[in-house]
This record gives structure tokens, C-alpha cells and sequence, in this order.
């Protein structure tokens, strides 16, 4: 079982990987342009809901824009314990 978990780590690192770097490309221009949106698209409202969901926040659009309004969101997302989400 242990062997199987590991594998599957391994398949997943790269998408891990991936990821926090695109966490670090993000700026307020970013942000800012995410909030703008009165409907986001598909993509973003599909992110964004994840975020929220590991974040254990209400994955409305309203909700997410008042997190992204936090000054400290990204900082917030950049030091997530990744390590032990439930």
C-alpha cells in the first residue's frame, strides 16, 4: 500500500510543482483582474472554487472576492500547510 501511495506521489509532483510556480507569477494585476470579473469564466470559477473548498470557505463568487480582497490571500495561499489538508 505504502509502495502505491508513493507511486502515486510521484505521478502527482510535477502538477505540485506546476503549481507553485504559477502561485508565484501571481501579482495584485493578477488579483485585481480576477476580482473585476462579474461572472468569471468556466476556468477561473472552477479554480477559484477549489481554493475556496481548501481553504474551507463558501465557494460563492461573492466569497471569493472578498478573499481575494485580503491583502494577504496570496501570502495566505503561498504558506497553506499542503502538507496535512483534511
Amino acid at each position: 500500500m505504502a509502495a502505491d501511495a508513493e507511486a502515486e506521489l510521484k505521478k502527482a509532483e510535477p502538477a505540485l510543482i506546476a503549481a507553485q510556480e504559477a502561485l508565484e507569477g501571481l501579482d495584485k494585476k493578477h488579483i485585481s483582474e480576477i476580482k473585476s470579473f462579474p461572472t468569471p469564466p468556466d476556468a477561473v470559477a472552477t479554480v477559484m472554487s477549489a481554493v475556496m473548498v481548501v481553504l474551507g470557505k463558501d465557494t460563492t463568487w461573492a466569497t471569493v472576492k472578498k478573499e481575494l480582497a485580503d491583502s494577504n490571500f496570496v501570502k495566505k495561499i503561498m504558506e497553506f500547510d499542503k502538507e496535512n489538508i483534511s
